[in-house]
């Protein structure tokens, strides 16, 4: 019965794709977008089933735990349902006759909700449950819808920056391996893109075409899924969207001041913030998350590489930041595998990556520097650098980070030059090819 009602809902899902104009984009063949949406669906399922083969505590393991805690919220309707809507609204979410409920959840009594917040994905898991007869991989198929319209979002956002490139934009969008991977399983991952696509579609229609009650409305749900989900992306990005929105016809050179002197303002002030309450100490919070993302890894066993231990001070945050932007970067490495194949993608992945990187670089030329390049350069190199300060897990580094992938790809095609890049590699190659061609 649970390949039956997946399959339906994914064909469902993709024939709504394959009908709503929004997924239309020129360049892109019309049925593309609903079979990349399969690939997703089909990717998630995979997920499910490696976490099912060798990780069988499902209570440690997010996707299992967040879809077991939701059914505890879910069978609370048939004997109290005043308690599940309480629960799935959060009004008066924390009265004293809900704890029998959370406490039996895994994953509900998070405190750490700068970094993390449990309860979105467990409430939408509770919603999925009218749909799915309580099947896991029908909860797959719908958030992998949820989070390929933020990713198509995105290709839409970012597309009409590189209009004759759609298709290696397209491409690198979905099929960026730790993307497809970790942004398709039942995860935050899927449901922060999404608010981050949404977003950033969002902000970008507004700027163009001004404001209606469709684009504000949509760029609320953004706001507050990124504020139920990982508040810290959103704590990152709110300032740059006001220096976009400040500069967006402006020059580059105004743009890229704007962007920096908001930016040092803005940290600035968060770094300053514990001499005026004590309680937003934001250099202490970071160094206690490294401190229990190492005891959590060493406690696990997972595979780790080496942080500089940060001290409880920003002047310890910016010396060390150079490093951890290029471990979120470049790690894993190859001889970080150690007979990991989830690790081995991954270090491949980082090679296709540097490649990339490097083809830029030698292509590149002279091109304006738009405020949503700007925009999408420092929330990379922000978000880059606060997770290579708090994580030492090669696994965490390679899913915290996907969100920001799709940036990447879009500056790095942005001024990609193919034209050039043939060119200037063209003494490699041999005579005989030239004179033939």
């Amino acid at each position: 019965m649970e390949v039956i009602l997946t399959s339906a809902y994914a064909f469902l899902f993709y024939y709504i794709i394959h009908k709503n104009k929004f997924f239309k984009t020129d360049s892109i063949a019309a049925w593309l977008p609903g079979v990349f949406f399969l690939l997703k669906c089909l990717s998630g399922i995979l997920l499910g089933l490696i976490y099912t083969r060798y990780y069988t505590n499902h209570n440690d393991t997010d996707t299992f735990k967040f879809f077991t805690d939701s059914k505890i919220m879910f069978d609370s309707i048939y004997s109290h349902p005043h308690d599940f809507v309480r629960m799935l609204t959060g009004i008066d979410g924390k009265a004293p006759e809900l704890y029998p409920y959370y406490i039996k959840m895994d994953s509900w009594l998070n405190t750490n909700l700068i970094f993390n917040d449990n309860k979105t994905i467990i409430r939408l898991n509770s919603l999925f449950r009218f749909f799915s007869l309580g099947y896991y991989n029908v909860h797959v198929v719908f958030i992998n819808f949820i989070s390929f319209t933020g990713l198509f979002c995105l290709y839409k956002s970012f597309s009409s920056y590189c209009p004759d490139k759609k298709k290696e934009l397209f491409i690198l969008t979905f099929l960026m391996p730790s993307v497809l991977f970790w942004g398709s399983g039942l995860l935050k991952d899927g449901i922060l893109i999404s608010g981050f696509g949404f977003l950033i579609y969002s902000f970008t229609i507004i700027l163009r075409n001004g404001f209606s009650v469709k684009r504000i409305l949509m760029l609320i749900l953004a706001l507050i899924i990124l504020m139920v989900t990982k508040t810290y992306v959103l704590a990152i990005i709110l300032p740059g969207l006001l220096a976009w929105w400040m500069t967006y016809k402006s020059s580059s050179r105004k743009a890229i001041v704007s962007f920096l002197v908001i930016y040092i303002l803005y940290l600035t002030v968060a770094f300053s913030l514990y001499r005026f309450n004590p309680d937003y100490n934001v250099a202490a919070l970071i160094y206690y998350k490294q401190k229990n993302f190492i005891d959590f890894g060493t406690l696990h066993k997972a595979t780790m590489i080496s942080l500089p231990i940060i001290e409880c001070s920003a002047f310890s945050i910016l010396k060390y930041s150079p490093i951890a932007f290029c471990n979120t970067m470049f790690r894993p490495f190859l001889t970080d595998v150690h007979g990991n194949p989830m690790i081995l993608l991954s270090a491949l992945e980082n090679i296709l990556i540097i490649l990339m990187i490097l083809a830029c670089i030698i292509s590149m030329g002279f091109k304006r520097m738009d405020p949503i390049v700007i925009f999408s350069i420092i929330f990379i190199v922000l978000l880059f650098v606060l997770i290579g300060l708090i994580s030492p897990v090669l696994g965490a580094i390679v899913r915290y980070r996907i969100v920001a992938l799709p940036c990447l790809m879009f500056v790095l095609i942005y001024y990609y030059d193919k034209a050039k890049l043939l060119n200037r590699l063209s003494f490699l190659i041999p005579k005989s090819k030239k004179e033939g061609a």
